[in-house]
């Protein structure tokens, strides 16, 4: 079995340590009276209830209308974007020297940039399995269902 590179148990253990939800959760509404939790699903399936929830939970004027709830903002890029940018940014800085760039090199960059990511299905696995018990726990702590993180 090949082993794990540095930078792969780096991120797993980092992906793990930014799902543990469960006890900040658990800390929050054991010392305060009033705690909401919304979490993105409901945001993104319907931004326009969530807000109004919110706006009734914080005891503010729940009736105003909010525009371009659906639209996106300063939306993330995926690792495949990111790396495409800056492959583009290679290539553009070149540019003016473009000519002196052999075409195998040029066909090279154009191919990593539309390579994506491999994805890596066994840490994937170890992440579901180390994450299941935090889901499961925060369902019961919140009364939600959670159902879909299971299956992420």
């Amino acid at each position: 079995m090949k082993e794990k590179k540095r930078t792969d148990l780096l991120l797993d253990n980092f992906l793990i340590s930014n799902t543990a939800y469960y006890e900040q959760v658990k800390n929050y509404t054991s010392n305060f009276d009033s705690v909401k939790v919304f979490n993105f699903d409901q945001l993104k399936a319907d931004p326009e209830s969530l807000m109004t929830e919110i706006f009734k939970f914080l005891g503010v004027n729940h009736d105003i209308k909010l525009n371009n709830l659906g639209e996106k903002h300063n939306a993330s890029k995926s690792i495949l974007q990111a790396k495409t940018s800056t492959i583009q940014k290679i290539l553009v800085l070149f540019s003016p020297f473009s000519n002196l760039i052999p075409e195998k090199i040029k066909e090279i960059l154009r191919k990593k940039m539309m390579e994506r990511p491999e994805e890596n299905e066994t840490a994937i696995n170890i992440i579901r399995e180390k994450t299941r018990q935090e889901i499961i726990n925060l369902e019961e702590h919140l009364e939600i269902n959670l159902e879909n993180w299971k299956n992420k």
